[in-house]
């Protein structure tokens, strides 16, 4: 009972903000759409019959039509519509297009509203609200299973958030990862009511989230994460001081890690060889993704065909578990290269954004813009060993960084007013005269 009132004053508040201001509105669609309120309350019959999806769209458009609404196109933006009009055309080229467009159907539910998203997200304050949103959504079940497992002192498999894109350990974990740099940031930059107790509370919740990752037993995050505290290091400009400080948290985590963690994590092989089979039979998918890529190197094989396709090259129906190679057998070459280069574009910008920030003194732009970074990063780093190229959450990230990156620069600070001119005393005395 205490779920399902939580989630219906939830609703009331989200769509009596929403309805006036476009950027509530957003942050009320991609909560739902990520945190899933529903399954949260136990899924609830009540919950069911007023289909929160219809709400969330309906307020978001409702808050676009009705009020003023602030916008401000970019980059973010301009990549999802071209994104999905890619996903579109390799759809229609699918040998099985009956599989692939009703697919592409589904994400163009997401897709043009993140368009629109990012387009509102104008000024500082409303961005930095998107990332709570985000970081809040999936650090609370974060949180919630590192707690259970740090508690019980035992592996937490049956890690997800049900009903959505997260219901696998390992997509969960995908986007565990991007929200924890996000967490860092609300955890020492909140600044609105309670900031000292709310504070407290996001850096708790954060310690619980990287316990998560240690206790999911899952490589490829604990790989990831690795790989996002090594990017930290080289963003920051103190790579060898982070990276001394690095090796004295880990030999802390190797004295108090329980031992199943580290037996799980010695069956990482780095030989093309595997023997453990999970990881056998990732390499064998991955091999595939390759052999589809080069058959169908322009458009590929269509959104959600690579289960039918994979066929003919393995008896075994699966996904590719990479990102990347998800992306090039399912919309080809094309889309591969172009994907990398935006997400090395925003990364480059991000990184030179943190610098001018610092150069200017402005010590919330720059974490930010950090986070932000470190957020893409860490996805992109866990979700080399997943099959999540269309993940909202990832999409919405690139949004929200595209929308950052076309603030002007001074738009989160409060300037100092220019002096005023000093009259000259003779006119002055003439005036009066």
């Amino acid at each position: 009972m205490f779920r399902l009132i939580f989630v219906l004053s939830a609703f009331a508040a989200g769509a009596t903000l929403g309805l006036g201001n476009a950027v509530y509105a957003s942050c009320f669609f991609i909560w739902n759409d990520i945190f899933r309120p529903v399954w949260f309350a136990r899924r609830h019959p009540l919950l069911e019959a007023i289909h929160p999806v219809h709400i969330c769209t309906a307020v978001l458009a409702l808050s676009i039509i009705l009020r003023p609404w602030k916008r401000r196109w970019n980059m973010g933006a301009t990549v999802i519509l071209v994104s999905l009009g890619w996903f579109f055309i390799c759809a229609l080229a699918a040998e099985y297009r009956d599989l692939a467009l009703p697919k592409t159907i589904t994400v163009t539910k997401y897709f043009i509203p993140l368009a629109f998203i990012s387009a509102t997200l104008c000024t500082r304050e409303a961005q930095r609200l998107f990332l709570y949103t985000l970081a809040g959504s999936v650090g609370i079940w974060m949180a919630h299973h590192g707690l259970l497992g740090f508690v019980r002192m035992q592996p937490v498999i049956e890690m997800a958030i049900p009903g959505g894109q997260m219901t696998d350990r390992n997509d969960f974990l995908v986007a565990g990862t991007a929200c924890v740099p996000m967490m860092i940031y609300a955890a020492f930059h909140y600044e609105g009511r309670w900031r000292r107790w709310v504070r407290l509370a996001i850096k708790a919740a954060t310690v619980f989230a990287v316990f998560a990752v240690a206790f999911s037993l899952s490589r490829g995050a604990v790989v990831g994460f690795a790989m996002l505290l090594a990017w930290y290091s080289f963003l920051t400009g103190r790579f060898f001081k982070r990276v001394a400080l690095g090796a004295v948290i880990a030999v802390v985590a190797v004295l108090l890690m329980p031992d199943f963690v580290w037996q799980r994590m010695s069956t990482i092989e780095t030989s093309e060889y595997q023997t453990e089979s999970s990881a056998k039979n990732r390499m064998e998918h991955m091999t595939v993704a390759v052999k589809m890529t080069l058959d169908y190197p322009l458009t590929g094989v269509g959104a959600d065909n690579f289960p039918v396709v994979s066929n003919r090259h393995s008896i075994f129906t699966a996904e590719p578990h990479s990102l990347w190679l998800k992306c090039s057998s399912e919309y080809g070459l094309p889309m591969l290269v172009f994907f990398v280069l935006v997400v090395g574009l925003l990364l480059m910008r991000l990184r030179k954004r943190a610098a001018l920030f610092r150069a200017l003194g402005d010590k919330d732009g720059e974490a930010m813009a950090t986070a932000l970074n470190c957020a893409l990063f860490g996805f992109l780093a866990t979700g080399t060993f997943t099959s999540q190229f269309l993940s909202e959450y990832m999409w919405a990230i690139i949004g929200l960084i595209g929308a950052f990156l076309a603030t002007p620069v001074d738009a989160g600070k409060i300037l100092p007013q220019p002096p005023r001119p000093q009259q000259n005393n003779v006119a002055v005395g003439l005036k009066a005269a």
